[in-house]
């Protein structure tokens, strides 16, 4: 911008000085030119930066919000996490208790066994799920799953065969956690009845 200043000011003497040789004016003249158009590509180019600027704080501000909002999956999942383990115990503290006073029914123990095997799956599930399964924890997963069968079985093959993470999986993991502890809680009665009969 400078340049520009002190060309245009050279401009001006030449032209006050009096006649100017038209060589002089030419060169002058093209340089004036030449600047003209490299204020105009820089012109350019700051525009171009200052849209480039804007679109990454636009792209930066999305991220932050992604960012929110995968904090906030994750305090879900762990709350949920909590409340599962809470009924994981108050489960095997009443598998526990009919252990306790089951007779020696093949039946009832079948059933309680089945439902130690469920507890000890939805203990490993909920604990490992969102801290990583290793390969041993999905084939004992999944060998128990086999053993529960039915919808069990059917919902864990779904979150297998689904490429999802925490967040994405979170209602389909619900879904399987509830289903075994219905299961659970299916044998249990079963046991009871069992041992009344």
């Amino acid at each position: 911008m400078s340049k520009i200043l002190l060309y245009v000011v050279l401009f001006a003497l030449v032209l006050s000085s009096g006649c100017v040789s038209q060589g002089n004016y030419d060169e002058l003249n093209t340089k004036y030119t030449k600047l003209q158009q490299e204020k105009t590509s820089l012109e350019s180019e700051n525009s171009d930066l200052n849209q480039r600027i804007t679109a990454l704080e636009s792209e930066n501000n999305k991220m932050d919000g992604k960012v929110t909002d995968l904090h906030s999956k994750v305090q879900t999942l762990e709350s949920e996490k909590t409340s599962l383990n809470s009924q994981i115990s108050s489960l095997q503290s009443q598998v526990t208790t009919l252990q306790a006073q089951v007779p020696e029914t093949t039946e009832a123990e079948a059933k309680l066994d089945s439902a130690k095997q469920k507890l000890e799956t939805l203990k490993i599930f909920t604990t490992k799920f969102g801290e990583g399964m290793t390969l041993s924890d999905m084939v004992a997963i999944s060998n128990s799953m086999e053993a529960a069968g039915g919808s069990v079985l059917d919902k864990w093959n779904t979150i297998m065969e689904t490429d999802c993470d925490v967040a994405d999986c979170g209602l389909l993991m619900q879904d399987l956690q509830s289903e075994l502890i219905d299961s659970v809680e299916a044998d249990l009665d079963d046991a009871s009845a069992a041992m009344e009969g």
